[in-house]
């Protein structure tokens, strides 16, 4: 519920953050608010959430929690609303309707895969599972700069 309302609540304000600053600059930011959020998530889930008796640490899950909120609330202010904007703009309108088509299954899907798949990895392997995304992270972070403009909406 928590992380829910923190996505609702902060998507409002995403749309004065992208109206102010634009697309590229809220999307660079976003993707390093979102990078440093999970990488001190991972971090402290790795290092800092088990102590030595194999009792979980409050302090460390209340961090966690606190970050996965400012992850999220980055998230819904860059990320999730933009760019739904830029796909139904980067098509010319004949093929509109159907790239934006393959765009939301494709969204579906890889939601259902990585959902799916998260369970089993965490379990399987002694590292954070957290940890994985980090790189996807920082490659969307170079992947933004060359190929979306500054434009205002």
């Amino acid at each position: 519920m928590i992380l829910g309302g923190v996505n609702f609540g902060m998507t409002i304000p995403g749309l004065y953050v992208v109206e102010k600053f634009g697309r590229r600059s809220s999307l660079i930011v976003g993707g390093l608010w979102m990078f440093v959020c999970f990488l001190v998530f991972a971090s402290v889930g790795h290092f800092a959430l088990t102590n030595e008796d194999g009792t979980t640490s409050q302090g460390a899950g209340y961090a966690m929690i606190i970050f996965a909120c400012l992850f999220i609330a980055g998230y819904a202010m860059t990320w999730g609303p933009i760019v739904w904007s830029v796909i139904g703009e980067i098509y010319p309108s004949r093929y509109r309707a159907k790239a934006m088509a393959l765009a939301t299954a494709s969204n579906w899907t890889w939601n259902f895969l990585i959902s799916f798949c998260k369970p089993d990895s965490s379990s399987s392997s002694s590292s954070s599972s957290s940890s994985t995304f980090l790189p996807v992270f920082s490659l969307l972070l170079f992947l933004v700069h060359p190929f979306f403009a500054n434009k205002k909406p």
